[in-house]
Parts: C-alpha cells; sequence; structure tokens
C-alpha cells in the first residue's frame, strides 16, 4: 500500500513539474536545508530573546529570588548545586552545560523546560539516554539538526569546545 501511494505521488509530482505547473516548484535539497537551518537559527534566536537567564549575572539574580517555582526546584539539592556549578557563559548566553544529573533525574520535558530558562532548550534532544514518558518528551527527543551543539564536549573558551565526558558544549561557545 504505501509503495503505491509512493509510487502514485512521484508520477503525480512529475507531472506537474512536467507541466510547468505555477503551484509546484521543484527544490533543490541544498535549499530546503538551508532555509530548515535559517529557521533553526531563528528558533535559537528567539529562544535566547525569551530567556530569562543570559548570563552569570542573571544566573545570581535569579538564585537571590530563589529556585523554587522554577523548573531548577525539580532538581534534588545535590544535583542543583552541580548543574549551576557547571554551567559556562559566553556573550552569546549559556555555552555548555553537565547532563548526567539532568538525565538521571529528570524527564525530557522536564530537562527542557530547565534549559528554556536559558534558551537552550533545543539542547534537550543532545543529551543521550532520555527516558521517554509521555507524547511531550516523545517530541522533544526526535532527533532535529544538531544546530552545533556537541555532546561529550565542553565549552573552553570563546569557540572552543574540548573533550569532556557529560557536557553539552552549545553554539552559543
Amino acid at each position: 500500500m504505501r509503495k503505491a501511494l509512493f509510487v502514485a505521488a512521484v508520477a503525480l509530482v512529475s507531472a506537474a513539474a512536467q507541466a510547468g505547473s505555477p503551484a509546484f516548484v521543484m527544490q533543490a535539497p541544498q535549499d530546503i536545508a538551508d532555509r530548515l537551518g535559517e529557521r533553526e537559527l531563528l528558533e535559537r534566536e528567539l529562544a535566547y530573546e525569551l530567556a530569562p537567564v543570559k548570563s552569570e549575572a542573571d544566573l545570581r539574580s535569579l538564585l537571590v529570588e530563589g529556585a523554587e517555582g522554577t523548573p531548577l526546584a525539580a532538581l534534588s539539592p545535590g544535583a542543583q548545586q552541580r548543574f549551576l556549578q557547571s554551567l559556562v557563559f559566553s556573550e552569546a548566553g549559556l555555552a555548555s552545560f553537565y547532563y548526567e544529573d539532568l538525565r538521571a533525574e529528570l524527564s525530557p520535558t522536564q530537562i527542557y523546560r530547565l534549559l528554556s530558562l536559558f534558551g537552550a532548550q533545543r539542547s534537550t534532544p543532545s543529551i543521550p539516554g532520555l527516558r521517554v514518558k509521555s507524547k511531550a518528551d516523545e517530541l522533544i527527543v526526535t532527533p532535529q539538526a544538531d544546530g552545533g551543539d556537541h555532546q561529550g564536549y565542553l565549552c573552553h573558551s570563546p569557540g572552543t569546545c574540548m573533550e569532556s565526558r557529560s557536557f553539552i558544549c552549545t553554539h552559543n561557545c
């Protein structure tokens, strides 16, 4: 059945293309990839603009107000401390973070919410071994373009990711 539908779709596309239909324009795979890459960059920029924590100063302000009522509260005290101490910021925002405690204690949805504090929620699928328990979890961990995140690396200095187990070096490094 799938094969028949595929063959019919190909025949329809071919006929429309040969007829020069203005409603149908073939696009090169690179054009599509470029547009998807642009879309991801725009989504990351929007996430950063909406994020309440863009720097160490913002993080200190959040912690003075208290982590209760934020996604950080979902972590145990020790895990919260390790996560917060692992954060590396660059001029562009969160550059890297330690993920072991996130993976051990939180669902993908909780991790997504936590990383959204930093505008880094699109880094969630880069964390290996997440346990999917809901439809939202499934949507979050669905593979996407990597967006420049490097699992197993830490932002060592601007533009330089250094190998480091259980860290993610984001596109902001």
